[in-house]
């Protein structure tokens, strides 16, 4: 930091705020630890003083950051079964490894990481496959923290998203090819939305499979996923369900079963995710890889190297999931 003309110092600024130097400090480096009054009141007095900050790139090596990462709430417990979290940890663990971190873990909706002074500084959030909401998200933009969202199409914030289109059309190119006369049903849950939207604009529009917005059903959660729904769309004359996650692919795979229904040979089975719930089943499901390690890697890279520049991350990443063609079409 410096002053215009060299003469007008963090303390003078902090004399006409009524306030510490410190405070000032804190003030000028985005801490989310400043009240918007206060921060109004050191910015003004910066102002009239003309005092002007030098941003200057921090030092990766003797940086100590404070990391949030977010993960989500779900009244369902199994929902979050879709995703390794051991792999999204060590994929942002990995990404952080240039400087030196504190990582704290908070559920979405909560604004503590934000309050707790024993905390210190909050440099930067990630949110893991859930958006900011509510007061955390007004704080985010009112003090310039950076953040950096998983798997999500935020219009606000930095997005590291699985590939779902290629995901999508990897599948349905599979679909066509093992089954060329396949009438197939698109499988979905609300709980799984807004994910659920992305996959299923992406099947639509898949030239492979022709498929329109009658081939979709939509339950409002796995466990309404009957053997009677199932058996409807069988006798509406659908033989493959693609199915919007692994654990839906599972639902159907066990309401099949009670149905007395082979897997591929009467009907043929699509998930995605590669959930490591998938491997409970005897037959390996055609998914395709969440990727979670790599979006925590880059979600963590990007945040690290806006915080180091003094800079808001920006714009899209898609990461690619490798297709895996199990024995289940």
């Amino acid at each position: 930091m410096e002053a215009r003309a060299g003469r007008v110092t963090v303390y003078d600024v902090a004399k006409a705020a009524g306030t510490s130097a410190s405070t000032v400090s804190r003030v000028l480096n985005g801490s989310a630890l400043i009240a918007p009054e206060t921060r109004a009141t050191v910015l003004d007095a910066a102002d009239e003083l003309g005092y002007r900050q030098r941003r200057v790139r921090r030092s990766a090596s003797r940086s100590v950051l404070n990391v949030v990462v977010f993960l989500p709430r779900a009244a369902e417990a199994h929902a979050h079964l879709f995703y390794d979290a051991a792999a999204l940890f060590a994929g942002i663990q990995k990404g952080l490894e240039p400087v030196r971190t504190h990582t704290i873990a908070a559920l979405v909706g909560s604004t503590s990481p934000f309050e707790g002074k024993k905390l210190g500084d909050i440099d930067g959030c990630i949110f893991a496959f859930c958006d900011p909401p509510g007061k955390a998200r007004r704080l985010l933009i009112e003090r310039g923290i950076p953040a950096v969202v998983i798997n999500r199409l935020d219009e606000q914030f930095a997005c590291v998203v699985n590939d779902h289109e290629a995901g999508m059309a990897a599948i349905a190119a599979l679909v066509a090819a093992r089954r060329p006369q396949a009438r197939p049903a698109w499988v979905t849950v609300a709980t799984a939305n807004p994910v659920a939207g992305y996959r299923r604009r992406a099947l639509l529009g898949c030239e492979a499979l022709r498929m329109a917005d009658a081939d979709c059903f939509e339950f409002g959660s796995i466990a309404q996923i009957g053997t009677e729904s199932v058996a409807s769309m069988l006798e509406a004359g659908y033989d493959t369900l693609i199915c919007v996650n692994d654990l839906v692919a599972i639902a159907a795979y066990e309401r099949l079963s009670l149905l007395g229904v082979r897997v591929p040979h009467g009907v043929g089975l699509t998930g995605y995710d590669a959930a490591p719930v998938r491997e409970l089943l005897s037959q390996e499901i055609v998914t395709v890889d969440l990727a979670g390690e790599a979006m925590g890697r880059q979600a963590a890279e990007q945040l690290v190297e806006a915080i180091l520049r003094r800079e808001l991350p920006r714009g899209r990443t898609m990461v690619a999931g490798g297709l895996i063609a199990g024995s289940t079409l």
